[in-house]
């Protein structure tokens, strides 16, 4: 498996460089690992002035400082990794390393900021993901374990897009040791709304419980029949947990309980598109501290 760490000397780089260097379940016997330190280019000016084989220099002699601990420590994991050095903004450069390398996974820390937050301050790992098809894991604060079985939460809905997550997990199975136990989680509507007020201020029954609960049904046979499908032609054990609620909250509460890596289709949008359309994917990584892998289509 090639896998891409961003590194920058800070807590959070620092957080995904141990994450990899301590879980060799997760990454298998012989990943490629690259270390990618992006850095803004110096003015054109300056260049000019220093040459473009020094200013080359000058970013390979930062990016070596910055990566040093990095190296040192994936070193001492018995993992060898290449430095490269990306000019650019920080989640654009990131995204066409990722691109250019071929990797499989990014692996990133991340503060997991509110929804409106994100889109005031700007998120590297949030750019990453809008700009990039390769899946993209965050790291929210809650360790995977180094024990086995590891408990892997997949998010559904019935939809190609829902389906993506469930493909990388058959795709990549060496990524989660032996006999993980993979979880299929749906969080339907809430159909629960009894009554309704008509114009002259009396109220009328909208839906019947039993009504409720075959519309329930319904939408939970419909995201799981095309996902279960995929695992037992593959013959992986599963097990299916329904939620009823706001998806993004229900999601988050219940990996943070209950699973140890959380998998989950998403667009990819922007911080701004994704606050207006709403992001299951952003609102679980807002609100949850498990670790998220975030799985984009294919093209």
């Amino acid at each position: 498996m090639k896998i891409l760490i961003p590194v920058d000397g800070s807590r959070l780089s620092q957080d995904a460089v141990e994450f990899v260097a301590g879980r060799s379940t997760l990454v298998g016997a012989s990943p490629e690992i690259s270390l990618v330190n992006a850095q803004w280019p110096l003015s054109s000016q300056a260049e000019r002035i220093v040459g473009r084989a020094a200013t080359r220099a000058i970013y390979r002699e930062r990016a070596e400082q910055i990566a040093r601990p990095a190296l040192a420590l994936l070193t001492r994991a018995g993992m060898k990794a290449e430095l490269k050095v990306a000019i650019g903004s920080a989640a654009e450069a990131i995204a066409r390393a990722a691109d250019a390398s071929g990797a499989d996974l990014i692996v990133m820390g991340s503060h997991g900021r509110t929804e409106l937050k994100r889109v005031l301050l700007g998120s590297v790992a949030y750019g990453v993901l809008a700009r990039t098809r390769v899946p993209v894991l965050l790291l929210r604060g809650k360790p995977v374990p180094k024990r086995e079985p590891l408990r892997v939460a997949i998010t559904v809905d019935g939809s190609r897009l829902g389906l993506e997550a469930v493909k990388f997990a058959l795709r990549h199975p060496e990524m989660f040791g032996a006999q993980p136990k993979f979880a299929l989680v749906h969080v339907a509507a809430d159909f629960v709304m009894p009554f309704a007020g008509d114009m002259m201020g009396a109220t009328a029954t909208l839906f019947t419980p039993d009504q409720i609960e075959s519309l329930r049904e319904a939408a939970f046979e419909a995201a799981f029949a095309p996902a279960r499908k995929l695992m037992r032609r593959a013959q992986v054990p599963f097990s299916e947990v329904r939620l009823t609620g706001v998806a993004g909250d229900q999601i988050a509460a219940y990996a943070r309980r209950h699973a140890d890596l959380l998998l989950i289709g998403s667009h990819g949008y922007g911080a701004l598109r994704a606050a207006v359309l709403g992001s299951v994917a952003l609102r679980v990584a807002a609100r949850g501290n498990t670790p998220l892998l975030i799985v984009r289509p294919r093209r």
